[in-house]
């Protein structure tokens, strides 16, 4: 789950695990990876919020200017479909976008109207909570230096080396290894990244 905005970021679980830190924002970013149902007329998008009434949302496609600002007031879907699978980008009606959340219903249908569809996917949208950015520790926190008690080590690394902040990556992460120069290690685990370059493409161009 990813929340709308320049650049996107991906939404923390909440701590009960049923839904994603999402609001406020315009829209909610679903990723699948699950084979694509075949075309929009067979996913079934519902939208209930936060003591409100169900309603099901409309597809519009990501160039149809006018079909989105006709549903703006309502709220509608978009379909993306990558290399590696598809994501559904909702976006929730004006009061919605900031409100204390809603839950979001998705549902596959079969293309043989008498088979069942398929079970459905439930996901909570919620309020963000207040927490700690990681490029907002262990940086400026002084510098390394020799004293009469002996060597001190913050480990910390100056701001200037930030490249950016609040982008978001998908990818696959190798290791751990452990973090050892000679006889010398710290208490850090290192990992490699290799990023997913459709999810760059998709997202960033």
């Amino acid at each position: 789950m990813l929340r709308s905005g320049t650049p996107l970021v991906f939404a923390r679980r909440t701590q009960a695990g049923a839904g994603f830190e999402v609001l406020p924002s315009r829209a909610a970013i679903l990723r699948l990876t699950n084979p694509y149902p075949g075309s929009s007329d067979r996913i079934r998008v519902t939208l209930t919020p936060a003591g409100g009434t169900a309603r099901q949302l409309d597809w519009v496609g990501q160039d149809d200017i006018p079909g989105k600002q006709a549903r703006d007031q309502t709220g509608y879907y978009e379909i993306v479909i990558d290399n590696t699978g598809y994501s559904l980008i909702m976006t929730a009606a004006p009061a919605e976008r900031s409100g204390p959340g809603y839950s979001l219903e998705i549902v596959n249908l079969a293309a043989d109207p008498s088979l069942p569809a398929s079970p459905p996917l439930k996901v909570g949208i919620e309020p963000r909570s207040t927490v700690a950015a990681p490029s907002s520790v262990f940086f400026d926190c002084g510098n390394d230096h020799d004293s009469a008690d002996g060597r001190w080590h913050y480990n910390c690394k100056p701001g200037a080396s930030i490249v950016t902040r609040q982008i978001t990556l998908q990818g696959w992460l190798v290791g751990p290894g452990h973090n050892c120069l000679g006889e010398l290690c710290v208490e850090d685990f290192h990992y490699d990244f290799f990023p997913d370059p459709d999810f760059v493409a998709e997202y960033y161009g």
